[in-house]
């Protein structure tokens, strides 16, 4: 959990009989994670997934994926028959 204000805090201070705490610099973490030095790309498909988001909720998001994650197989399967002698 990232903290970085007093309502942050807060919560932090409720849990933290259920957590374990460590702090670290935010410099270190910037080093391995790119979210936090630099904005999301906006690429194709982020802009699919928020076009089928505002059009059908989670629903459509979970169809999507669901298809996407099939079609991903069936190549997977294809590349393996074709690769396979």
């Amino acid at each position: 959990m990232l903290v970085n204000n007093a309502q942050g805090e807060k919560l932090l201070n409720l849990l933290e009989a259920f957590v374990e705490k460590k702090t670290i610099r935010l410099e270190d973490l910037k080093r391995v994670n790119r979210q936090l030095r630099e904005p999301a790309s906006y690429t194709k498909e982020r802009k699919r997934i928020l076009y089928i988001y505002n059009r059908c909720g989670y629903r459509g998001l979970e169809i999507y994926f669901r298809m996407a994650s099939k079609l991903k197989k069936a190549k997977c399967k294809l590349w393996k028959l074709i690769h396979s002698k």
